[in-house]
């Protein structure tokens, strides 16, 4: 959840399910509804005062043509979420809550979150099921499928890239989808593209960029202008269509037979996949900002209880340069440093 999402789930426990829209909307910060109206395209909202809010957000969030706008920028999980709601009476229990699957909708205040007796579920109030109920979601399947394309790709090259402009996106869209204008691509998927939590869109003064979250978490956000210019002197490197879309999945990294041996070094050294496999995760997220000095990597070996001492430094030290050296780097558009070494070369 980003920073403007507060909802705190442990205060909701054992708590009855709110169905009624006002009720929930009035428990939102303004900060919280501002954002909302946001979402919607609702203008003037910055003097009004709470009370004023929760009535503007309410007609807009129960108005069937507004709704309507937001189903028509969902992507597939969002829309699968949207209907299974409608076929259980606006009501899911569901403990594995998906971040992406849900989020948007609840920050355009379709859906709210709650938990009782370590249960989660995901709700509509009763206002907005019997307006959704008067609209037919099978007609913006086809919208879905094109907006969670476009979604894709863009994520998959963040994922890889770091930085991507809106001019090397639409150019891969075209490169990979044949389409030959601008125009072929809706400008509704673009323009929803970085959703909230997700992927955040920048600008500079020769063009717009696409970053993912990950400065924002990192700090990075002093570095942004130094990547864009790697990314004009540096070729992207070549892939397939099904290599990138791999890239969309937050969760990716590339195996190899580096991260293997380190793996099976960490397993020897009694520690639990699920350990192995979330610091791994870390570690490539902040191999692929650069991070070749190498101290942020090790405090976060040092925070998983890996590195006591000087000795398992180095030794882990080993293993992470060969990770660190087959990884695809932000800065220089998706080449390993091993990679971009041979095609200097040339």
């Amino acid at each position: 959840m980003n920073k403007i999402e507060k909802i705190n789930l442990e205060s909701a426990a054992n708590t009855p399910i709110i169905k009624d829209l006002k009720a929930l909307l009035n428990s939102l910060s303004i900060q919280q509804l501002k954002y909302t109206g946001d979402l919607f395209f609702v203008n003037r909202l910055s003097n009004k005062r709470k009370k004023e809010l929760v009535q503007i957000i309410y007609n807009t969030i129960t108005n069937k043509d507004k709704l309507m706008m937001i189903i028509h920028e969902l992507i597939d999980e969002e829309y699968e979420l949207l209907n299974l709601l409608m076929k259980n009476k606006g009501t899911l229990q569901n403990n594995n809550i998906k971040d992406e699957a849900y989020h948007y909708l609840y920050m355009t205040g379709i859906v709210f979150l709650f938990r009782r007796e370590n249960k989660f579920y995901i709700s509509m109030t009763d206002d907005v099921y019997k307006v959704i109920e008067q609209i037919d979601l099978s007609k913006f399947k086809t919208s879905t499928e094109k907006n969670t394309k476009a979604y894709n790709l863009l994520k998959a090259m963040v994922e890889l890239y770091g930085v991507v402009s809106e001019d090397d996106y639409i150019q891969t869209y075209n490169k990979y989808y044949d389409y030959v204008d601008y125009q072929d691509i809706p400008w509704d998927t673009l323009r929803y593209c970085p959703r909230p939590n997700h992927i955040n869109l920048i600008f500079n003064e020769e063009d717009d960029y696409y970053i993912s979250n990950l400065f924002e978490k990192l700090d990075m956000e002093e570095n942004i202008d130094v990547i864009i210019q790697r990314q004009k002197e540096v070729e992207r490197k070549s892939i397939t269509l099904k290599e990138l879309l791999k890239y969309a999945d937050y969760t990716y990294y590339e195996p190899n037979e580096d991260i293997t041996s380190y793996k099976k070094f960490l397993k020897s050294k009694k520690i639990s996949n699920d350990t192995i496999d979330e610091m791994l995760l870390t570690i490539n997220k902040l191999f692929k900002l650069g991070h070749s000095s190498f101290n942020t990597v090790i405090s976060t070996l040092v925070s998983y209880g890996v590195i006591k001492d000087i000795k398992e430094a180095n030794t882990n030290l080993s293993y992470l340069i060969k990770i660190f050296n087959n990884t695809r780097i932000w800065t220089d558009n998706g080449w390993t440093p091993i990679e971009l070494q041979k095609n200097m070369r040339r």
